[in-house]
């Protein structure tokens, strides 16, 4: 399955969402039952790690300070987990599936 955000690529545009937080906490909230949070780019300002479940209890990827990520592919979470920073500002563009 494609999860694919872009015109150009599945035809249909499909809105793409942007989650800010200062210093380490939840930057998205869990999304509820059954759905899955797909995070397709990140900034930092400060190298974190951003990891899936309350408080952050297991890894999912490290990110540098001062660029952008620019994954070259997404990362899909489990279900109806949340994501957490450990340390400094992150803005993330994911979706909801």
């Amino acid at each position: 399955m494609s999860y694919n955000t872009n015109f150009r690529e599945t035809g249909l545009p499909k809105p793409v969402l942007f989650a800010s937080k200062t210093g380490a906490g939840t930057v998205i909230a869990a999304p509820g039952a059954g759905k899955h949070i797909i995070i397709y780019d990140i900034l930092a300002s400060a190298n974190t790690t951003l990891k899936d479940g309350s408080g952050g209890t297991s890894y999912a990827i490290n990110a540098p300070g001062g660029a952008a990520a620019n994954l070259t592919g997404s990362i899909k979470l489990e279900a109806n987990l949340e994501v957490y920073s450990t340390d400094g500002n992150v803005t993330i563009t994911y979706t909801i599936v």
